[in-house]
């Protein structure tokens, strides 16, 4: 059984058909405006971040290399009195007490270390020979060693 379609149904359809149409070119036009929204809001954001970064100076001479930290003989020998409890007349006297002699070698292997006296001036300052303050490097070396740590060779 055919159904015959009055020409108000076709007109219906036709209708139903071109208001579908222009439905879906609304809804992708809306969706095109709200891209395009979204991108400008985004360039809008970026436009602030950028602008909001500070200008760097940045300073194009030649770099002058910084001078490297050496504490003196006098920071070592007072680091070390406060470390092993003692006054800098303790640590010059001519005792042998076990503290008081890892003091002077602590003092004597990083003096080597980190400044640049030599073995006998350090021996002038700390009233012993050159000699006295190879062994007390040598003795300060083997003792850490013997707890786990190892020293660097003192030049």
């Amino acid at each position: 059984m055919t159904r015959a379609l009055s020409y108000s149904h076709t007109e219906a359809g036709i209708r139903r058909k071109a208001l579908e149409r222009h439905q879906a070119a609304l809804a992708a036009q809306r969706e095109t405006s709200r891209l395009e929204d979204d991108r400008k809001q985004r360039a809008l954001r970026i436009k602030a971040a950028v602008a909001s970064f500070r200008i760097i100076e940045v300073d194009l001479r030649p770099h002058k290399p910084r001078k490297t930290y050496r504490p003196t003989y006098a920071r070592i020998e007072a680091r070390a009195c406060k470390l092993f409890g003692l006054t800098r007349v303790q640590l010059h006297a001519r005792g042998r007490e076990v503290r008081i002699v890892q003091a002077r070698q602590f003092v004597m292997y990083w003096t080597v270390r980190l400044t640049t006296l030599s073995k006998p001036e350090i021996g002038r300052r700390m009233d012993r020979d050159h000699t006295t303050i190879l062994h007390g490097i040598r003795a300060h070396q083997e003792r850490r060693a013997a707890m786990g740590r190892r020293l660097r060779n003192a030049r």
